[in-house]
Formats: structure tokens, sequence, C-alpha cells
């Protein structure tokens, strides 16, 4: 994500190492986007990556795996307090990352008034 910012060719990386959910949610926004922008916005711009920090330096990945789902568990210097876990799932033969995002809610319709 630190490489994302102004580089499409990351950004485009990222995005394909999230989960099929995460993707098509990303797709839907972009189209919804596009719409009102009056161009075509691609969906792994709908990525920001400034809303990604890194709280601590990686340093210890290990994996608890069960079926096509696991749980990375990320370990920084200070295990006690620099500790995340990422969900990641098994789709088309390749891991990626679950990013849980707020559903869209339905396009709205502006009822025709009549004269």
């Amino acid at each position: 994500m630190r490489r994302v910012h102004g580089d499409p060719k990351a950004a485009r990386a990222a995005f394909d190492l999230l989960w099929l959910e995460a993707r098509d949610n990303l797709a839907e926004r972009a189209k919804r986007a596009s719409a009102l922008v009056g161009r075509k916005v691609v969906p792994e711009a709908m990525l920001a990556p400034s809303r990604f920090s890194m709280q601590f330096e990686p340093k210890r990945y290990t994996s608890q795996i069960q079926g096509g789902w696991a749980e990375v568990i990320v370990t920084g210097e200070a295990p006690d307090s620099q500790r995340r876990i990422v969900t990641v799932v098994r789709e088309d033969n390749q891991w990626r990352v679950v990013l849980r995002l707020p559903p869209l809610p339905p396009i709205r319709r502006r009822q025709a008034h009549e004269p």
C-alpha cells in the first residue's frame, strides 16, 4: 500500500490481492464514480493509500490454516503490543486478503414529476 499512491501498477497489484467480495465492491464503487465524474474510473483507483498506515514494522509472520481460510499473524519488535491478524481466503489457487468493506446502498432514482 505504501507504493500505491500515484502508481497504477502498484494499485492494480494491491487490488488483485483482495478477495472477490472486496474487488466486486470496489468495482461497483468505480462504476458509480465513473458515472459521477463523466470518465472511466478503474476499481483500483478506489483504494485510498492514505487510509492505510503501518502501526509497526512487521518482523515475523505465522499462519493458521483451516481449509480455504487462514489467519496470518503479523508481529513487530514488541509482540505483546505489535500484533495484528490478517484473514485470507483461498480463491483461484491463490491466497487473497479479506478486506471487509461496507455494503453499498442501492442507487435511488428520482421520480419524474408530471408538469
